[in-house]
């Protein structure tokens, strides 16, 4: 698993270096949010890496997909170039790290909070404003309701 994630790193920066020079990072990460959930989250992936399939009616599926999703050429190009290079695989690894690097290159922090109830707002403006004191960054939160703590927050 730890070379998958030093490779999955390699691609996310090769395609983070070309998000960079079209200046579209924000749009390569909708797009690739949005591929990751059709392919990998779906039985999709299990169809475009199966061997049984002929590779070209795999790739024929895998681009009329990303036709109908509409996503940046260059993006495009770089899915198709990991089913070609048998990397597709790798696809939802490659997403979390790019999605790292762009949060670290937009100078945002994302926060995991875990409470027993919903977290009124004026806590979570508390809780926003010490992060980005202590970390010296944009704060974007992700909150979950945990049943089973008995209180406070995580």
């Amino acid at each position: 698993m730890k070379k998958n994630l030093k490779i999955s790193r390699r691609y996310a920066k090769a395609l983070m270096l070309l998000a960079n020079g079209e200046n579209k990072v924000d749009a390569f990460r909708n797009d690739l949010v949005s591929v990751v959930s059709l392919i990998c989250d779906t039985e999709l992936e299990g169809v475009l890496l199966n061997p049984v399939y002929m590779t070209d009616q795999r790739r024929g599926l895998l681009t009329a997909v990303l036709d109908k999703l509409q996503i940046e050429d260059t993006l495009y190009r770089f899915i198709v170039f990991l089913f070609d290079k048998e990397r597709l695989n790798e696809l939802a690894l490659i997403n979390n790290a790019f999605q790292t690097m762009a949060d670290n290159a937009a100078g945002l922090v994302r926060a995991h909070v875990s409470s027993a109830v919903p977290v009124p707002d004026e806590v979570v403006e508390q809780i926003a404003a010490a992060v980005m004191q202590y970390s010296g960054r944009k704060v974007v939160f992700e909150f979950q309701e945990d049943p089973e703590l008995i209180g406070g927050l995580i």
